[in-house]
């Protein structure tokens, strides 16, 4: 009974499951450790109040913040109870979630002995957020991967620092200078590849603290003369041990020294080298063989790196290093013959002679055939004079063997034998020890000429003496087993418990169901359904496992009276779920494709049925998915990821998902009946809660005029619910319009205690004339008052006295305060001077109890209206917050200073980019941009010849200083200036800043190569001669042609006919493409089109997006020139292009947005192995012909989700054949004006109608689409004309439901703005048809996805 127990012997006991072993903590893999965790470890707390109190402090000792929430939910738990903080000893955050931790909570944590920074940037991210962090005096332990941190000045406690050597670049200097200074530092531990150099550590070493430098080396490699001479220098002046540590050893870095100076150095004293010595030469030759056999068995093994060695005869490299094992066959005789059988072990001939190699080394060492231990057929080639001693040979080699024990006979060369009698010489040698038999022998019949006789084989003289074999794998549907009798001592596969058969003739089903397999378990079919029945009904009563194909029955499951786990092959289909049933079935496994869209849609219904058909497998409690990694591994992915809501969705019946590796996803469900009502209101209170931000913000549109949820939505739940969650409801109380205040005012009137939960009061406008003076006393403790007022001509500010004047206020955002005792901080604005006058500034210099004013404003006010509120002897400090940077002219300055010389206020004018002191006695006067830059020129390098990066290679700084110089030339602005435009005529300067960029081209060669491949990343030329050019830079630097990730040739280029040819060459030089756009009539001045079948073949793996827009008609086309009319002409004559050749090779494509009318597409002749647009998902076309149509209704298009048919009006029966092959695809559509119902019933699977045009309106008259779910109109909304299509369409979708029966969601994109207070809503256009609309159960959103939410009325 744990009630009995002390306190100390109970924390003893919870503590295994709350504590993170240091393996676990220490990970700094490429996917965190943490993302595959199942399980919370706060379950433990759960149990009692007791367990609660005595594991917390386990709980908090290591905490891992790895999500936005995880922060949240910790910064909440310390601001609740700050004596939590205290007990966080090691601390590990991933990516800078450290931005949601605020410094008050990070001073909760005084204890952190051990830090951990595994970052992993994104472009959103500030690293600058973990200064606060790591600025934590006491740290013991720092574990830095992959960024650079420099606040190791300020831990004094910091004993031990462990890191990589992937991060010197980064570190250089500057983090051994840091380390060298930390006097308490007693152990550096680095993970590095090889053993480095030691002029990199030279500065460390001279720490007289220092004991330890550990370096982990992956790689035992020997150390130059120039390396091991450093070494020796630094060790000799340090008394710190360097230590070396590898997988199998740790040794002192000067005992490793001396061993390698050995190895290069030619001994000379006589007791080193015997050349006539023999190990272990007290025993005789035969035992030596033995043991050098054994241990060259392990040190021949390999590893998964090592390479391969072709042609190396009968030894099997998946099993051996054969670099290794020849250097030992040349030693001795002995040593030769051990490293024959350590390489004998497991065996692939390649060839027969290569069999008959291995048979004359067993003749002439009989040892030798109790040596192997597997045999794989798989490289074996017949050449047309071994054909026929093949059979011979194999026969020699099993009658040889003694100990295989396993045989895996795979190959089209068994086919080429005029016999297959030596299979029947497996089991009388190696029958007694195989495990493991494998037959995959294809088309027999094929080289035999259909004769059965050859294909033939006894039953009983194949099986019959294999009496250990526990795993037969069968994949011969061509060899024939001859009908035999079954002899009464028949034993052989007594043993069998797995079979696997892909392939089998009847004949071996036949033999299989006269047999006995009294251990058989595991049963694998892959097709042939109907000719294994005979076997299910004699052997199914013992199968534990079985895998079936398509075609089994239920009659077939009858007979699997004890199956416990089912295996579906890929060509099952969810059918199956909703027409067999088995009791005994308690885990599925699906072993079907999971990459492709098509795919998962089975599973979907696969699972669905699983669902709501649960009586087909009532005892089914896991479902097991054959694929990797499919579960989230952060924040980010699982808001994506498939597999998250079915898991949700069979976890309501009890059924667990599980992926290959048996790992859950991260979720609970939580069991709140369980949980102590403290516990379960800090679970409750998140959503509850404003936060500080949202209630403090003045901003000219009200946040909470946005809010689109009722916060009430918890209290809802359950009775329990709302009594622990009801005073974090009305601990902020919010008002902003007539309704909401004579709800509170009935709801306080009904329960007065409810009164004392208020501390936060916020009320828009004059509202509080509607709360009388008895509802205000209810409110004892309102600690925090905001009054944003609009006032309008009928409002009295009378009525706001009753609401003000409570002396308990402490913080105060714009009111007056004469009567309040307790005010320590007023936050107004520069806004409202004129109204408040000088009685507001009388009334703060009464106040003796106010320390802070801060007041927002748009430039820095003159001192004047402030002289007053200094004469308060307790303020401390006025700030002024300003809303924008702007320039401080000098007599503001100095009247300021001159105001503030007799005070002992500090006064400090804030803008974005720097804080100004205005106050005389302050510690400097001088902007803290100004003291930035005079202390970074103080600490610039007086070496005019230092080159950063100087231990790297010339190529190595090149890729560092271009990954800077592309976020450093990012154009931020958002426009170009044009007087840039001739620098580069290349370069896109919508994504490029310029200015920035050429300012790095003249510094150095680096820096100019450097900054060449920044700015190539997102290209657009602007004449078709900077097309050679590009193309030129591409040549001479070989590493340019992987940088460019976007192409936008548009409107403005200007190009000569001739320069399709530049095109071509320059499109073929370009290796990662991900988005090009071809837009512009220049596309009907070159003189041909071959140039879009060049972009295929060089970028086709990578290109994600194309767009082509001619942008003309064919009218329009020839007005350009000869060459565009002869373009025109040719096409019009009929010379076209080959699809094939343009889209063939887009095998990455995922957008392809296409207007070129003019560009006819021939028939292809054949598409068997067309695999172009396999990951389509966005089709958009403008002006298309109708071969383009035609082709891609020929074509395979399965990940398909949406197309766009805005443009064609014109030309409405071009598409239809198209919609008839992929309608069924489809799941966004954009309508044209010409659309017609038979169009639509081609989208059997639409979700979603997209209207743009303006003539698109009567087709929600005229069309009816059963399966769409939500409709966006782009319509015009600028008049009052526009507006009425919007009234129209309401009304015919609210009268006539029938159209569209399934409609749930109406998105206007623009023009569609919801009221934002009381006032507002009155005449707002859009209010009243979201209330009519919803009466149809239709939410109407605006562009944002944001509804209308009514609020309360009276």
């Amino acid at each position: 009974m744990t009630y009995k127990l002390a306190d100390e012997l109970l924390k003893e006991i919870l503590a295994p499951p709350l504590l993170v072993p240091d393996a676990l903590f220490y990970n700094t893999d490429d996917v965190s450790p943490f993302s595959r965790v199942d399980r919370s470890a706060s379950d433990v707390l759960l149990v009692c109040k007791r367990w609660t109190r005595v594991a917390t402090p386990c709980l908090y000792e290591t905490v891992v913040i790895r999500s936005t929430a995880q922060a949240h939910a910790l910064s909440a738990a310390l601001i609740r109870n700050p004596q939590f903080g205290t007990y966080v000893r090691r601390f590990r955050i991933e990516n800078t979630y450290a931005k949601y931790l605020s410094a008050k909570i990070i001073a909760t944590m005084l204890n952190i002995r051990e830090l951990l920074i595994p970052i992993g940037l994104m472009a959103a991210d500030r690293p600058t957020d973990l200064y606060a962090l790591v600025a934590n005096r006491k740290i013991e332990h720092f574990l830095l991967a992959d960024y650079k941190i420099g606040w190791i000045a300020t831990w004094k406690n910091l004993k031990r620092v462990t890191t990589t050597s992937s991060i010197w670049v980064e570190l250089a200097d500057t983090f051994w200078y840091k380390l060298a200074t930390r006097r308490a530092l007693q152990t550096v531990e680095i993970a590095c590849p090889w053993l480095p150099s030691g002029k990199s550590y030279q500065r460390v070493l001279t720490n007289s603290s220092l004991k330890q430098l550990i370096l982990n080396a992956d790689d035992d490699t020997y150390f130059p003369d120039q390396m091991r001479n450093e070494w020796q220098n630094l060790l000799a002046e340090t008394s710190c041990n360097v230590l070396v540590k590898q997988e199998s050893s740790t040794i002192l870095l000067s005992e490793l020294i001396a061993s390698r100076s050995k190895v290069f150095q030619r001994a000379t004293d006589a007791t080193v080298s015997n050349p006539f010595w023999i190990p272990m030469a007290s025993v005789n030759a035969e035992t030596r063989v033995g043991i050098w056999t054994r241990i060259i068995i392990f040190a021949v093994e390999r590893q998964a790196n090592d390479p391969y060695v072709f042609r190396t005869g009968y030894i099997d490299q998946n099993y051996v290093n054969v670099y290794i094992a020849r250097s030992s066959v040349l030693l001795s005789k002995e040593l030769s013959i051990a490293t024959i059988r350590a390489l004998s072990v497991h065996l692939m001939p390649e060839s027969v002679d290569a069999l008959q190699t291995i048979c004359t080394q067993m003749e002439r060492d009989p040892l030798l055939g109790r040596v192997p231990r597997t045999l794989s057929t798989a490289g074996i080639t017949l050449t047309p004079p071994r054909v026929g001693a093949a059979g011979k040979d194999l026969s020699s080699f099993f009658k040889l063997t003694q100990q295989l024990e396993s045989v895996k006979l795979v190959g089209t060369w068994a086919s080429q034998l005029d016999s297959l009698a030596w299979v029947t010489a497996i089991g009388p040698s190696v029958g007694h020890s195989l495990h493991r038999l494998d037959l995959d022998l294809p088309n027999i019949e094929r080289y035999n000429s259909g004769d059965t006789a050859s294909m033939t084989v006894d039953p009983i003289a194949l099986f019959g003496n294999l009496h250990a074999l526990r795993e037969l794998t069968w994949a011969s549907e061509q060899l024939y087993l001859s009908a035999v009798s079954i002899p009464k001592n028949f034993v052989g596969l007594c043993r069998l418990k797995t079979l696997h058969i892909s392939k089998g003739h009847q004949s071996l089903f036949d033999f299989l169901s006269q047999i006995t397999l009294p251990a058989l378990e595991e049963f694998d079919l892959t097709q042939g359904a109907k000719r294994a029945r005979k076997f299910l009904r004699k052997h199914g009563g013992l199968i534990r496992r079985i895998t079936i194909p398509s075609g089994t029955t239920q009659k077939d499951f009858d007979t699997l009276t004890q199956v416990e786990e089912l295996r579906l092959t890929d060509d099952n289909t969810s059918k199956f779920f909703s027409t067999i049933r088995c009791s005994t079935v308690t885990k599925i496994t699906l072993k079907w494709n999971a990459y492709a869209p098509k795919w998962l849609n089975r599973y979907s219904s696969s699972f669905a049925v699983l669902v709501s058909l649960k009586a087909g497998f009532p005892n089914l409690r896991e479902i097991w998915i054959s694929t990797h990694h499919m579960w989230p591994t952060n924040e980010r992915e699982e808001k994506k990821n498939f597999w998250i809501p079915h898991s949700a969705s069979l976890a309501t019946v009890n059924i667990t998902l599980k992926d290959i590796d048996a790992i859950l996803p991260s979720y609970f469900a939580a069991h709140d009946h369980k949980l102590a009502d403290e516990l379960l209101k800090e679970i409750l209170a998140p959503p509850l809660l404003v936060p500080d931000a949202l209630f403090c913000n003045t901003d000219d549109v009200s946040p909470f005029s946005r809010v689109d949820r009722s916060a009430s939505d918890v209290l809802l739940v359950c009775k329990r619910w709302m009594r622990v969650a009801t005073p974090c409801l009305y601990e902020t109380i919010v008002i902003r319009s007539t309704a909401q205040a004579h709800a509170l005012s009935a709801a306080l009137t009904r329960n007065p205690q409810f009164g004392a939960y208020v501390r936060r009061f916020r009320i828009e406008n004059t509202y509080a004339m509607y709360l009388s003076t008895k509802i205000i006393a209810t409110m004892p403790n309102i600690r925090v008052l905001l009054i944003t007022i609009g006032i309008m001509h009928a409002d009295k500010l009378t009525d706001l006295h009753a609401l003000i004047a409570r002396p308990q206020i402490e913080h105060l955002l714009l009111a007056a305060v004469a009567t309040w005792k307790t005010l320590k901080h007023v936050t107004t604005s520069d806004a409202i001077w004129g109204e408040l006058g000088h009685k507001f500034w009388d009334a703060l210099a009464a106040c003796r109890t106010l320390r802070t004013i801060e007041i927002t404003c748009s430039y820095l006010p003159l001192q004047i209206p402030y002289q007053r509120v200094f004469a308060n002897p307790s303020l401390k400090q006025l700030n002024f917050v300003s809303r924008r940077s702007c320039a401080l002219p000098g007599y503001q300055i100095e009247g300021w200073l001159n105001a503030t010389s007799d005070v002992s206020c500090q006064v400090l004018f804030k803008q974005p980019s720097s804080t100004v002191s205005l106050s005389p006695h302050a510690e400097s006067k001088v902007p803290n941009s100004l003291k930035a830059d005079t202390a970074s020129a103080a600490i610039v390098s007086p070496n005019p010849f230092w080159t950063p990066l100087a231990s790297a290679s010339i190529d190595e700084r090149v890729d560092i200083w271009a990954h800077i110089l592309a976020f450093a030339v990012q154009n931020q602005k958002g426009f170009y200036l044009r007087r840039y435009n001739q620098c580069a005529s290349w370069i896109d300067y919508e994504r490029v800043d310029v200015g920035v960029a050429r300012t790095t081209l003249l510094l150095s060669k680096e820096l100019s190569i450097a900054t060449i491949r920044a700015v190539s990343e997102h290209l657009s030329p602007s004449t078709g001669s900077s097309l050679q050019t590009m193309s030129t830079l591409m040549k001479r630097d070989p590493a340019l042609r992987r940088v460019p990730r976007t192409l936008r040739m548009s409107y403005g280029l200007k190009v000569l006919p001739t320069d399709g040819k530049n095109l071509i060459s320059f499109l073929e030089l370009l290796q990662q493409l991900e988005s090009a756009v071809f837009t512009g009539a220049w596309i009907g001045q070159l003189d041909s089109a071959d140039w879009l079948t060049a972009i295929g073949p060089s970028v086709g793996h990578t290109l994600l997006r194309l767009d082509v827009d001619a942008c003309y008609s064919s009218v329009q086309w020839n007005r350009f020139g000869p060459a565009a009319s002869r373009v025109a002409g040719k096409v019009a004559n009929g010379v076209m292009l080959d699809p094939v050749a343009i889209f063939g090779e887009l095998e990455a494509l995922q957008e392809l947005s296409w207007s070129c009318e003019l560009l006819q597409f021939s028939v292809p002749h054949s598409l068997e192995d067309f695999k172009g647009l396999a990951r389509l998902k966005k089709l958009k076309v403008g002006l298309g012909h109708h071969s383009f149509f035609t082709f891609l209704s020929t074509v395979p298009l399965p990940a398909l989700e949406e197309v766009d048919l805005i443009q064609f009006k014109n030309y409405p029966k071009r598409a239809f054949k198209f919609l008839q092959k992929h309608g069924a695809a489809i799941r966004t559509f954009t309508l044209a004006g010409a659309t017609t119902q038979e169009d639509m019933d081609t989208l059997t699977q639409v979700e979603e109608l997209r209207l743009f045009k303006d003539d698109t309106v009567r087709l929600l008259d005229c069309v009816r689409c059963p399966s769409v779910k939500k409709i966006v109109l782009g319509w015009h909304t600028s008049s009052a004309k526009k507006l009425s299509r919007f009234t129209s369409a309401f009304a015919l979708l609210v009268t006539h439901p029938t159209s569209f029966p399934n409609l749930r969601e109406i998105w206007v994109n623009t023009g569609l703005v919801w009221p934002t207070n009381e006032r507002e809503e009155k005449k707002n256009f859009w209010v009243p048809h979201s209330q009519s609309l919803a009466t149809v159960n239709i939410t109407l959103r605006d562009g944002s996805g944001r509804a209308w939410r009514q609020r309360l009325k009276m």
